[in-house]
């Protein structure tokens, strides 16, 4: 995968695990850790550990870091990104998916508290 290629597919969540919360002024920020499969063009299983922050206007913001094993578009290995608002950035990846890099925006389903969309560009 030399040249940048569209990876698109969902997103289940199996389990949320709220660790703690707390307010910082009018915001309140929760600490979670999510497990997750993804499936579509990355296919396979990812552990993530997340910072949400919702602000006193109702908007949210969220942080973390997450560690994936399986597939992307057939090649195998594992992945470790970051990921800041909606948007998922590939830090590193091991076995086939080493090199990999990319930006990968999701979205929660509407009505949905753990299905999502992604869509976004790899590379490497």
């Amino acid at each position: 995968m030399s040249q940048d290629q569209t990876v698109s597919g969902g997103i289940v969540v199996h389990s949320r695990t709220e660790l703690y919360t707390f307010n910082v002024g009018p915001d309140a920020l929760t600490y979670f850790s999510v497990d997750g499969t993804y499936t579509g063009d990355l296919d396979g299983r990812a552990d993530e550990a997340v910072v949400a922050v919702v602000h006193a206007d109702g908007t949210r913001s969220s942080y973390g870091f997450g560690a994936f094993t399986g597939k992307v578009k057939g090649r195998s290995g594992t992945l470790t990104w970051k990921f800041t608002g909606n948007v998922i950035e590939i830090l590193e990846g091991t076995g086939e998916l080493s090199g990999l890099k990319g930006s990968v925006p999701y979205a929660i389903m509407p009505g949905s508290t753990t299905d999502f969309t992604y869509s976004g560009v790899v590379s490497g």
